[in-house]
C-alpha cells in the first residue's frame, strides 16, 4: 500500500507530466500484454486478445508487460532476470528506441505500476498467497532490475 500511495502522490505532478512532455514515439498497441494472450507457433507468437489495443506511447506497452506479463500464470512473480532479457532482446530486434525512451524508461515503469498496477491490486483476490505475491512483486519492480 506504501508503494500505491507514494505512485498516487506523484501521478499528477511528476509521472504523467513527465511522460506527456518526453515527445515519446507513438503506436498501435496491444496494452494488454500477458502470456495468457499469446499463442506460441513455430512462426513465433501471435497475439490472440487484442480487445484492449490502443494508441499510446510505446514505451508504456512496454512497461505494462514488466507489470502484468504474467498476471494469469502460475509462477506467481514477475519476469526474472534471464526471462526480462530474453524478452527485451526479441522487443530490440524489432524496436529501434529513442534517447528518450530509453532516458524515461524508470518513469515509464512507475507510471505503468500505477496505471494498471493499482487496477490489478483492486481487482485481487489478496486472500490468495500467491497472487498477492505476484502483485507485491510487481509494484516493487524497478528500472534497475529490468533494464532497458
Amino acid at each position: 500500500l506504501d508503494r500505491l500511495r507514494d505512485l498516487a502522490a506523484r501521478l499528477e505532478t511528476e509521472l504523467l507530466p513527465t511522460m506527456r512532455a518526453g515527445h515519446l514515439p507513438w503506436c498501435e498497441a496491444s496494452a494488454d500484454w500477458k502470456a495468457n494472450n499469446l499463442v506460441y507457433t513455430p512462426d513465433g507468437p501471435v497475439l490472440v486478445d487484442p480487445d484492449n489495443a490502443e494508441y499510446l506511447p510505446r514505451l508504456l506497452d512496454l512497461a505494462l508487460a514488466v507489470v502484468l506479463f504474467h498476471t494469469e500464470t502460475s509462477t506467481h512473480r514477475g519476469f526474472d532476470r534471464a526471462e526480462w532479457l530474453a524478452f527485451r532482446t526479441a522487443y530490440l530486434e524489432h524496436v529501434r528506441p529513442t534517447d528518450a525512451e530509453r532516458a524515461l524508461w524508470p518513469v515509464a515503469l512507475e507510471y505503468q505500476q500505477w496505471e494498471e498496477g493499482s487496477w490489478a491490486v483492486e481487482d485481487s483476490d489478496w486472500s490468495d498467497p500467491d497472487r498477492a505475491v505476484f502483485l507485491t512483486d510487481a509494484l516493487c519492480a524497478d528500472a534497475g532490475r529490468y533494464p532497458f
